[in-house]
């Protein structure tokens, strides 16, 4: 999908989009988008940040950037205070973590 694809995609969405922070990496939301990562940024007093990863039916990468309530006294959508949904294209790269444990392997 292209920029404009996406922009569509999401405007048919509507306030369905609105549910997709709520998904989970494996998951897929609607037809054409797979959830491939989602990650915690961080926190304010009253949103959590978080960003996803999403591939689409052409293999393209996308990143979204949204804000969840922090407590479920907050009536917040995901993309209220941030202009609305921005999709990113992004691609993966393998990365090599090295990590140190107590014990040999």
């Amino acid at each position: 999908m292209d920029q404009a694809t996406i922009a569509k995609w999401a405007e048919d969405l509507g306030e369905d989009l609105d549910e997709i922070g709520y998904f989970h990496k494996g998951e897929r939301f609607h037809e054409e988008v797979l959830i491939v990562d989602r990650s915690y940024v961080g926190s304010s007093r009253w949103a959590e940040s978080w960003e996803m990863v999403l591939k689409d039916n052409e293999e393209n990468y996308w990143k979204l950037e949204f804000e969840l309530p922090a407590t479920e006294m907050q009536d917040q959508g995901p993309f209220e205070y941030n202009g609305g949904p921005e999709f990113v294209q992004v691609w993966p790269h393998e990365v090599i973590h090295v990590v140190y444990t107590t014990e040999p392997l």
